[in-house]
């Protein structure tokens, strides 16, 4: 079961920002829409009455109330499944079902593929909403509800990981404490499928756990293990709840997948952190070395007391470092190190060549 479903539920105005609190508002607008059609809409449906025999006219009269009904229901399926934190998907289908019978018994008024398209947003398939969209347009082009779900669309495909994440996290942490049987059941379910969802969401997104002294490859990591422990601090918070009257153990265990990944991702970045300090100190050295190496060039006579005098202390420097990598060696490769130390050695070479050429 996708959370995405439960974006709307718990969320006050002062709290709304962002593409979903848009599709929000527009959850207020479909499931408030009873008022007859305007005059714009009217004009767009079949004159029937006028037009044709009294028996065509009371079909045509009966579908639309068919329609209606089966619109109506499906708002009602649909506050129902608000109300709960749209935790079942099979009630949002049970609402899909009768929003879509509408629209096939009636199919020139636009609340009904709007309504269809706002629950196919619900459950994660905005593809299809989109076609259901296009669909209320093409009767009423200005038409608002259809606008501004569109407008959601197009910002959940500009950020379709981070917003909807967010505010899917947001409804988990905010699930109600349970008072009754069904309610620790309801809440066993809900961890269950967040469990399920954000395990294989994090399975799935691309991310490395290689060992890495890239800036931007250690920061996007930072942010994967502040997500993981995020993520289980979540559970472990309904955890301790469910744990008062149920067993917790399958739970549990299936939180194993994520904690692995938290473990490796805290030893890369622990080994990543010591290896760039000691690249740093490579770095700085090497530095000093090139800059002694360039003034025997210019003037070997005036500096090459001075600089042997440095010399020996920048091969104690080396001792040094070469005595961190072997200790940093036992944590792991250090292959990541070992060009930017033989750049080090090869400039102290030089240098020392520099000097006993005088």
């Amino acid at each position: 079961m996708s959370f995405t479903n439960k974006i709307l539920s718990s969320m006050n105005a002062a709290q709304r920002r962002g593409p979903l609190s848009e599709l929000a508002s527009v959850s207020q607008q479909v499931r408030s829409s009873r008022e007859p059609q305007s005059s714009a809409q009217s004009s767009r449906e079949p004159q029937s009455s006028a037009q044709s025999p009294a028996s065509d006219a009371a079909a045509s009269q009966t579908s639309e109330a068919q329609a209606e009904h089966n619109y109506l229901k499906g708002l009602e399926i649909l506050k129902k499944a608000e109300q709960a934190g749209f935790h079942d998907t099979r009630v949002l289908y049970q609402a899909y079902r009768h929003l879509l019978v509408a629209l096939r018994k009636n199919a020139s008024d636009p609340r009904y593929p709007c309504g269809v398209a706002y629950v196919l947003i619900l459950i994660d398939q905005n593809e299809r909403a989109k076609g259901y969209l296009d669909l209320a347009l093409s009767l009423v082009p200005d038409y608002a509800r259809a606008l501004q779900l569109k407008e959601v669309l197009n910002k959940l495909k500009a950020n379709p990981d981070g917003e909807i994440k967010k505010y899917r996290w947001k409804i988990f942490a905010e699930l109600p404490t349970p008072r009754s049987d069904d309610d620790f059941d309801d809440l066993y379910e809900a961890v269950e499928d967040f469990i399920e969802q954000e395990t294989h969401a994090f399975m799935q997104s691309q991310f490395s756990l290689a060992l890495s002294l890239d800036a931007g490859q250690m920061q996007k990591q930072q942010l994967l293990l502040g997500e993981l422990r995020q993520f289980l601090y979540l559970v472990h918070q309904k955890l301790s709840v469910l744990d008062q009257e149920i067993e917790i153990q399958d739970l549990e265990r299936s939180l194993e997948p994520v904690q692995k990944i938290l473990k490796r991702l805290q030893n890369t970045l622990s080994q990543a952190s010591e290896m760039r300090f000691l690249q740093q100190d490579i770095q700085l050295a090497y530095a000093d070395v090139a800059e002694c190496a360039h003034k025997m060039k210019q003037d070997p006579e005036a500096n090459a007391n001075a600089l042997n005098l440095r010399l020996e202390r920048f091969y104690d420097i080396c001792d040094v470092l070469a005595d961190e990598l072997d200790d940093l060696s036992k944590q792991g490769p250090i292959t990541l190190l070992e060009a930017d130390y033989n750049r080090l050695i090869q400039e102290v070479q030089v240098l020392q060549e520099l000097i006993d050429d005088v």
